[in-house]
């Protein structure tokens, strides 16, 4: 007769702490978790991460691709307890003949999008959204957990014709330190059949 209310207003703030890069280096920001009514799901973006350089060499046709690493810990008395680690990437490339920028996403099972606008590209090259990261009837009431999340730029790979790039990939290279961020899960909240958070 009843189905459970969604955690997302109910999970203790979790707004991302105060970011620990500066404008100049890559870093995970805005970052949280809410839920649909099956899946705990993770947002985030990377900011920083695109140089002139690297700019330029997306506009020669120069594939690029950035790693994402997640985490998730349980806190226990004492000590963390990991329960799943898991990785995707992203791939922009400009098809130089259409005029257009495709961004692959290996999380969406290779979903590839196209923008006309470079900078909507970009945008979307570094952003997450809706990422499952563990179905919800895994997770305890009232048990802490903490969301660990980092990026890289991935060197492996590039088409053969770029393995020759190593020295301007050492230019483009970053990886951003670990970000983290702890919720609380509530206890379950019953709502009427049919109910619908807005």
């Amino acid at each position: 007769m009843t189905k459970w209310l969604c955690l997302s207003l109910l999970l203790m703030l979790l707004v991302s702490p105060s970011l620990a890069f500066s404008r100049d280096e890559a870093g995970i920001a805005d970052s949280f978790v809410i839920n649909s009514q099956t899946d705990l799901l993770l947002f985030f973006e990377l900011e920083g991460s695109f140089t002139p350089k690297m700019e330029e060499g997306i506009q020669n046709g120069i594939p690029v691709t950035f790693s994402f690493f997640v985490e998730l810990l349980e806190q226990q008395s004492n000590h963390s307890v990991p329960l799943l680690s898991k990785s995707f990437r992203h791939t922009i490339v400009y098809d130089i003949l259409k005029d257009q920028y495709k961004v692959t996403l290996s999380e969406r099972n290779g979903q590839e999008l196209s923008y006309g606008d470079f900078s909507q590209a970009k945008r979307r090259m570094a952003m997450v959204s809706d990422f499952k990261i563990i179905p919800l009837a895994t997770l305890k009431p009232e048990a802490s957990y903490t969301v660990r999340i980092r990026s890289s730029l991935a060197k492996k790979g590039l088409p053969s014709q770029f393995n020759e790039m190593v020295t301007l990939l050492k230019l483009w290279d970053f990886q951003t330190d670990w970000q983290e961020f702890s919720f609380v899960v509530p206890k379950a909240i019953p709502i009427p059949e049919g109910g619908r958070v807005q």
